[in-house]
């Protein structure tokens, strides 16, 4: 039994070694494909629903290591908060990487930069901002949602099945003094974005219940599930918009960004 032991000790220090150089573990069971209520996670089980806590994995291969696994129930009841936060922050970092390439290909837009976009017709602007919702699709591989512009006292809405987004068409030009405070470029891209990401949260909502697996950590995709069929305007799923165009139009203007 020492000898065991002793490996589960080395395998509990290989875990916590990989998981502070920022990697994540390699699953344990990548055969496991479907498991009774309270049948005790699998490793890579815990990656996929609990977005990759280290808290939550340590003590089920602790669990492990005293032949009393913990089941699914029980972990998350114990784990939830610390799961949840682990998740966000796993979601946070896979942004970072799709904002950075859609970032580097947006500041090539000449007609994004500001003293360009003052002086651009309708006609410019709207090619640009199309452009911009392309550029997110890509960098993002889910595609250019389908963008259209019209009057409306908002800035964009996203359609509730995420299948168009819409701008207020007076980003393409506007004489009115009221609409001036969003002249600045970084708000009309900010508002592509925050409408992108809504159709981004949909289709990972409707991922989770098809055959292709969420971009995102599934707890995610389930919050936002339940967000969506308890939308409030300015609740979560507006607030992970809002965030996301403004961490995209700082990695674009800078300080000099307005968005927000």
């Amino acid at each position: 039994m020492e000898g065991k032991r002793s490996e589960r000790e080395l395998e509990i220090k290989r875990q916590q070694d990989t998981s502070e150089s920022g990697d994540l573990p390699a699953p344990q069971d990548a055969t496991h494909t479907e498991r009774l209520p309270d049948v005790p996670l699998t490793f890579e089980e815990q990656q996929r629903r609990f977005g990759g806590t280290d808290a939550a994995a340590h003590a089920q291969l602790a669990a492990e290591d005293q032949g009393t696994p913990l089941p699914e129930g029980k972990l998350a009841r114990q784990f939830g908060r610390d799961a949840e936060s682990a998740a966000d922050r796993q979601l946070e970092r896979w942004d970072e990487n799709h904002l950075e390439v859609a970032a580097a290909e947006l500041r090539q837009i000449k007609c994004l930069d500001p003293a360009r976009w003052k002086n651009a017709d309708r006609h410019d602007r709207e090619l640009t901002l199309i452009e911009a919702n392309r550029v997110l699709g890509g960098a993002y591989n889910w595609g250019a949602v389908t963008l259209e512009f019209k009057k409306m006292d908002d800035l964009g809405q996203a359609a509730p099945d995420g299948s168009h987004i819409w701008l207020n068409e007076k980003f393409l030009g506007s004489d009115d003094p009221a609409f001036a405070q969003y002249e600045h470029p970084s708000w009309a891209l900010g508002t592509v974005c925050h409408e992108y990401r809504h159709f981004f949260q949909e289709e990972n909502v409707h991922a989770m219940h098809g055959s292709i697996r969420p971009d995102v950590p599934e707890s995610v995709a389930e919050h936002w599930e339940k967000d969506r069929a308890n939308y409030v305007p300015g609740g979560d799923l507006d607030q992970d918009s809002d965030d996301l165009a403004d961490r995209l139009c700082r990695r674009v203007y800078g300080q000099a960004s307005q968005y927000r």
